[in-house]
């Protein structure tokens, strides 16, 4: 008896889950995609995806999009061309699954979750966000989002939610830029903590190829009114 493979491709579809639902594909020996790729919809329940995508050919970009709310569970790193995120979460299953597209879309408030062990993250892109609505990064301490691409972050209303790392003043590298990764620093204007405190204050910055968050706690100035150049509150000389 011969040996036999199992392909499968998609184009433009869409897979729904149903309650009791948990795998939406797994171990086909090939799963191709084309530009506009295949749909998978929670539709508020949580499943997971066991199976390692391939762009259709070298020059298409096999595209995943996550959509419907719950949770999307990913077992098997794939290197296809971009995974969009769109609602819900998207999540490595155990700190082995480390890609799930050369880039990472992810808007419409979705999230991209990488709680539980240590865990890190490899990307050409990762986009969050954008002008209308915003898109989530959740991690851990120790957990690292490595970006490999030129321009590799793109953010139009990114935030990360980091409990630990915002109730404690220090510093923490949430990216790392590859050999010849570059990151404009004027995306980190838009990138912001979303489970922030008001005690402190978070800024991004480009430290080398990392990325760090920096907690500092707000330092208030005690002002006091002299009145030496005048009665007007407004004027900064009675200050």
């Amino acid at each position: 008896m011969s040996d036999m493979t199992v392909l499968w491709s998609a184009s433009s579809g869409t897979i729904a889950s149903i309650p009791l639902t948990t795998k939406f594909v797994e171990t086909f020996d090939e799963a191709l995609l084309g530009e506009r790729g295949l749909t998978l919809d929670t539709t508020m329940h949580d499943a997971s995806v066991n199976q390692a995508f391939t762009d259709a050919a070298s020059d298409v970009t096999g595209r995943v999009f996550k959509v419907g709310g719950g949770t999307l569970t990913v077992e098997k790193n794939s290197a296809h061309g971009e995974t969009g995120v769109a609602y819900g979460t998207l999540a490595p299953a155990s700190a082995s699954v480390t890609q799930f597209g050369r880039s990472l879309v992810v808007t419409n408030g979705a999230t991209v979750s990488l709680t539980g062990a240590p865990t890190s993250l490899t990307v050409e892109r990762l986009a969050l966000g954008h002008e209308r609505t915003r898109g989530v990064l959740t991690l851990d301490q120790g957990d690292v989002v490595t970006i490999t691409g030129k321009d590799g972050l793109k953010v139009g209303r990114g935030f990360v939610r980091c409990d630990a790392a915002a109730a404690t003043p220090g510093t923490q590298t949430f990216f790392r830029l590859a050999d010849g990764a570059t990151v404009d620093p004027a995306e980190l204007a838009n990138l912001h903590v979303l489970n922030g405190s008001a005690e402190y204050q978070y800024a991004f910055e480009i430290d080398g190829n990392e990325i760090k968050l920096k907690v500092e706690a707000w330092q208030t100035t005690p002002t006091t009114w002299t009145g030496a150049k005048s009665g007007d509150w407004t004027d900064d000389g009675n200050w």
